[in-house]
């Protein structure tokens, strides 16, 4: 796979999914998850401004009843973001700010729920599958022996 630049200002990108999706490759190859963290839509619901950050980021409530056993957190307040505006029909990066407070390891980036997929052929065979009553571990391993070893597979073991 080849190795994307990092974001720079200034960048430009024709619509919100191939900005989306060039920072989506950007972090699964550093190391870190994305996730949505504002958006700005006009009045007939077309957006006009995102923010894509870390997955990291932001602060951790307890929804936890019990004080005394609070659940664990991946949150650390990571400031990594970029934030692009549509102007004259493109995205533009405005800012961009890439210091990550926690470590990175891009070989569990593939791990992350953002970076995580099934294609549709993938989704129809495991129910086809399913219908014809094949075990889910068989069913596993068929995608592991096509994506060439475990390594390579975009999904994790409990579908």
């Amino acid at each position: 796979m080849k190795a994307v630049d990092e974001p720079k200002s200034g960048m430009t990108f024709k619509d919100e999914a191939t900005l989306s999706a060039y920072y989506k490759r950007y972090a699964k190859q550093e190391g870190f998850g994305v996730r949505i963290q504002r958006t700005k839509r006009e009045s007939n619901g077309a957006m006009k401004y995102i923010t894509l950050g870390c997955s990291r980021g932001g602060k951790h409530s307890s929804s936890s009843n019990n004080v005394s056993k609070p659940r664990p957190t991946t949150k650390t307040e990571c400031k990594t973001k970029i934030n692009a505006p549509l102007h004259n029909g493109e995205w533009c990066l405005t800012s961009v700010e890439l210091n990550h407070n926690y470590g990175l390891n891009p070989l569990v980036s593939r791990y992350f729920r953002c970076h995580r997929n099934i294609d549709l052929l993938a989704k129809w065979k495991i129910e086809l599958n399913d219908r014809a009553r094949i075990r889910m571990n068989k069913n596993y391993y068929s995608f592991v022996v096509k994506a060439g070893g475990f390594d390579n597979l975009q999904l994790k073991k409990k579908l």
